[in-house]
């Protein structure tokens, strides 16, 4: 998918969102798990809780359907996620990402001796 390589190869976060958000725009999958673009519409994505806000719905989306035994649904839900966690990847390997910034702070924190 060109998406998928359009946000393994962005340069910031800023273009992260962005890709995203025209993503979303463009197919979106609402709690049903069926196709919404215009509910997308009016989604912007600016920042990675938004990001892990949407995942969090889509894997509730996903095993609804799996329940329904919907597979245009699953299949659809799970084309979205994976495009979602590869923007989470790569927020986490720019820097913008929860985990990224924990494990940073780790490495920087001095070591504090006890006397």
């Amino acid at each position: 998918m060109i998406i998928l390589h359009a946000i393994r190869e962005a340069d910031s976060e800023h273009e992260v969102y962005e890709l995203l958000s025209a993503y979303s725009q463009a197919v979106c999958v609402d709690g049903a798990g069926h196709e919404s673009p215009s509910r997308a519409s009016s989604t912007r994505i600016t920042d990675v809780v938004a990001v892990a806000r949407h995942i969090q719905t889509l894997v509730a989306a996903l095993q609804e359907a799996s329940r329904r035994l919907d597979d245009r649904a699953r299949s659809l839900i799970k084309e979205v996620l994976h495009v979602f966690c590869a923007a989470l990847d790569k927020l986490e390997l720019l820097g913008e990402a929860p985990r990224a910034r924990a494990a940073q702070l780790q490495v920087r924190r001095p070591l504090t001796r006890k006397s």
